[in-house]
């Protein structure tokens, strides 16, 4: 906020939540810092919306979006011949819990042998029916080739599933506000099924069971062509 108002240009924001949804719920000297970034926040000049959104009540125009997914660059095709995997669609299941990881005991994959699972964790890719991500391949670029995914509540995460067609098993995130909100979403928007912490390290993932259904209408893709066509509005009042 305070680059853009030293350069004189507008500030356009984009994005699903803001700091002050997250430190506000914290209380105590989080209060504080919910207060200072929700005065920077309402400095902006435009405010993308996008998808999973919290409150981000910050009095700006904004412009609604839908989902913003990276688009795969790489063969399937390819990718399915050099990892081996299965031919059904449905029996390939993505693991992917973020930049940070998080490591699955093998003995977990022996539970699901009839699946073949994709994972960035090299412990966990010791299971015979697990398959090591590639260095440089981007999840997304394996979600054409499954049907299901094992994650954490994850923005970039579900707008790439969704708009591949893939089932969440979403596993629950506790003290986090967005984590919250997106699990409701998931369940108004998306095919899914829901898992505790003590099932996922547990094993007990429910891959035999059906997705649950969602209650609402699927939201819709081309959400970063939309907000670039808002960005060149705003920008072009500027000048």
């Amino acid at each position: 906020a305070s680059l853009a108002a030293a350069a004189g240009l507008p500030l356009v924001w984009m994005g699903n939540f803001g700091w002050d949804d997250i430190y506000a719920p914290m209380g105590g000297a989080f209060l504080a810092w919910a207060d200072h970034c929700r005065s920077l926040y309402r400095r902006g000049d435009h405010l993308i919306r996008c998808p999973f959104s919290l409150a981000m009540d910050w009095d700006l125009p904004q412009t609604r979006v839908g989902l913003t997914a990276a688009a795969p660059r790489l063969d399937p095709d390819l990718l399915r011949e050099q990892l081996a995997l299965p031919e059904q669609r449905q029996r390939c299941v993505l693991v992917s819990f973020g930049g940070m990881g998080f490591p699955l005991s093998p003995a977990l994959f022996d539970r699901w042998p009839h699946w073949c699972f994709l994972s960035s964790d090299p412990g966990s890719a010791t299971a015979p029916n697990v398959r090591l991500l590639p260095p440089g391949v981007r999840p997304v670029e394996l979600m054409p080739l499954c049907g299901r995914m094992i994650s954490k509540a994850g923005y970039s995460s579900f707008c790439e599933a969704l708009s591949h067609g893939l089932g969440i098993h979403l596993v629950e995130r506790q003290g986090f506000a967005e984590a919250a909100v997106m699990e409701r979403e998931l369940r108004r928007c998306g095919p899914h099924r829901l898992l505790s912490q003590a099932q996922l390290l547990d094993g007990d993932w429910q891959l035999d069971l059906p997705l649950l259904p969602a209650s609402g209408a699927a939201l819709e893709l081309g959400g970063a062509e939309r907000a670039a066509e808002a960005i060149e509005k705003v920008a072009a009042l500027a000048c």
